[in-house]
């Protein structure tokens, strides 16, 4: 853990300060016949947030001696309202220069594979890429909001070989064809089955809705840096002459990352903490039926307030954020924002008598969801299950117990 912390803080000093390591940009600089057009792919890392790759531009002119990595990853936690504006969506990311030593050193000290594709452009091409990363790189223009599944660190090169080339450039798609995968699968696919990730999974699947579980079109892989990779490894570019051309020239591996062993085991997981959870309560609430007295009103007013707050941030998310990922959010089904307003109801000793009524209807609607779980055209996470039998358990138990034993308030006229 330690670790992880250390190398974390390392990352983004460098990160952050690449933004401002170099002077004025020469938009009138030319490079020579000799420069070198790559696509740099970097392997995932350990902590949740380098668990996708990261990918990167280098232009390396080997007579002038410029060597530098147009990096579309960084942000600065000193921009205005910063934190505000990452619950908004509206986080500003910005297109970073580095010398690609210090790049390079960055990744091997964390000890993460970086693969280099050279692309086989023409004179122009690269003096068109490398203008376009200079204007690109200029105050004005380097700064875009960020948008994890469309507008990335991955899609952002992508986007400007696409701006060069246009129409002429065509990519390989095979792997779409093998994987067959949704916007959701391909987060999955790093880190749903290792559980250092496994709190993180659980947090994904809860903010972001049903709109990321369609079928993702071969063009929208490209958002994780992996499969960029592999489209440019297998794409073409059209000749004047109406030939094709490898896009790729050579690939290189600049550094040789070890096989992680490292990798961290989590004994308790969501899943495993839940179904303990639920299986604790199972005994409790037998305690409490046989000597027929609601004696757990603490547990239940901190759990119902949870999911009242939960359900807050659903509707924040879904409704007043430009998170577009985050809407159709299916798990507003079980996370009721009235659950607030119901635990509360819980502190008072005689309890309207609706009350009852709304914890009954919970128990219903969650125990029709869990029925019908399979047919939910959204992937809810499989911990779930135990919290939402939780749900129906408490729900049903406060219905029963705490109302039968007490009078319901009645207002006075």
């Amino acid at each position: 853990m330690h670790r992880i912390i250390v190398n974390t803080g390392l990352f983004f000093f460098v990160i952050f300060s690449s933004v401002s390591s170099f002077g004025q940009t020469n938009l009138n600089q030319s490079i020579s016949h000799q420069t070198q057009v790559s696509l740099v792919t970097c392997a995932p890392g350990t902590a949740l947030f380098e668990a996708f790759g990261h990918t990167a531009i280098r232009i390396h002119d080997p007579v002038s001696g410029f060597d530098m990595a147009y990096n579309y990853g960084v942000f600065d936690f000193n921009q205005p309202n910063f934190y505000l504006n990452f619950a908004k969506g509206y986080l500003l990311y910005k297109l970073g220069t580095a010398d690609f030593s210090r790049f390079l050193y960055q990744y091997a000290y964390f000890d993460r594979t970086v693969q280099e594709q050279v692309l086989n452009l023409t004179d122009d091409q690269k003096q068109a890429v490398f203008s376009f990363l200079q204007i690109n790189s200029l105050p004005e223009n380097r700064e875009y909001y960020y948008d994890y599944f469309f507008d990335n660190c991955a899609t952002r090169p992508r986007d400007v070989f696409i701006k060069i080339l246009g129409d002429s450039l065509q990519f390989e798609y095979g792997y779409a064809d093998t994987l067959n995968f949704t916007i959701r699968d391909l987060i999955d696919y790093y880190i749903e089955d290792r559980d250092q990730y496994a709190w993180g999974d659980l947090g994904i699947d809860l903010g972001l809705g049903a709109n990321i579980d369609r079928q993702a079109t071969p063009f929208e892989y490209m958002y994780q840096p992996e499969f960029l990779f592999l489209a440019f490894a297998g794409g073409t570019v059209k000749n004047p002459d109406g030939s094709l051309r490898p896009l790729v020239a050579t690939t290189n591996i600049l550094y040789q990352g070890t096989p992680q062993s490292d990798v961290i085991n989590v004994t308790f997981t969501p899943t495993i903490v839940l179904w303990l959870l639920l299986l604790f309560l199972i005994i409790a609430t037998v305690f409490e039926y046989r000597r027929k007295k609601y004696s757990l009103r603490f547990f239940d007013i901190i759990f119902f307030s949870i999911l009242g707050l939960f359900g807050l941030v659903v509707v924040f998310l879904w409704f007043f954020t430009n998170h577009t990922a985050a809407a159709n959010n299916w798990n507003l089904l079980w996370g009721w924002p009235t659950h607030l307003v119901a635990a509360a109801m819980l502190l008072v000793k005689r309890s309207p008598g609706f009350l009852k009524f709304y914890y009954l209807l919970t128990a219903l609607i969650t125990g029709f969801l869990l029925f019908f779980w399979a047919l939910i055209p959204q992937d809810l996470h499989d911990s779930l299950i135990p919290l939402l039998m939780l749900i129906v358990l408490r729900s049903f138990t406060i219905a029963q117990l705490k109302f039968t034993h007490e009078k319901p308030a009645v207002a006075k006229a």
